[in-house]
């Protein structure tokens, strides 16, 4: 059965991956902007913990700027190599705090200590290949990585970011695998019941 789920999560993974690189309209781009940067204002949070979007994905950074200049903390993956996972650290300048790390993704200088838990009110900013509209159950590029730093910074509220497109509520799921709350795209806010 679990072989089943992963040769049924490969397929799907490759076939939303080509669609990735495909140019999104402007339109669609400010849209998720727009609906991002007003939930963000809304949302009770004390920190984020987001991603740094590779060239595929929505792009957060006016967003990401603007929590920083509002007073939120923002905490941002880092590769660990010796531990072979992602770490959460927390950065104050998305010029000066970020290098090139691992996969060419923007990450934190190795400098800055990573974080050793997050605070309660953290909003969570969760990049994927597709979400489960339904059950927030997320496709994201393979290896595991996101879900080992989502069971490893416990807590918070887990806001997936994708197009609309991404929404696919066929996605296999392992026991492994974390979902989210809801999934906000450039044309809806998906709220998730999950177990």
């Amino acid at each position: 059965m679990e072989t089943e789920s992963v040769s049924s999560k490969q397929a799907l993974r490759s076939a939303l991956k080509a669609q990735l690189k495909r140019p999104v309209p402007e339109e669609a781009a400010a849209a998720l902007r727009t609906r991002l940067d007003a939930f963000i204002a809304a949302d009770a949070c004390e920190a984020l913990a987001a991603f740094v979007p590779m060239a595929v994905e929505p792009d957060i950074g006016t967003s990401l700027a603007a929590a920083l200049a509002a007073g939120r903390a923002l905490f941002l993956p880092r590769y660990n190599g010796g531990r072979g996972l992602y770490e959460l650290v927390r950065v104050a300048n998305l010029t000066a705090d970020l290098v090139a790390g691992r996969y060419g993704i923007r990450e934190p200088r190795a400098d800055l200590a990573a974080a050793v838990s997050l605070p309660p009110a953290t909003l969570w900013l969760i990049p994927g290949v597709a979400f489960n509209s339904l059950n927030g159950n997320r496709l994201g590029r393979g290896g595991g990585f996101y879900d080992r730093l989502l069971e490893h910074y416990p807590g918070g509220f887990r806001l997936g970011i994708a197009w609309d497109f991404q929404i696919r509520n066929d996605l296999p799921a392992e026991a492994h695998d974390q979902p989210v709350d809801a999934i906000l795209t450039d044309a809806a806010l998906y709220e998730c019941a999950h177990a």
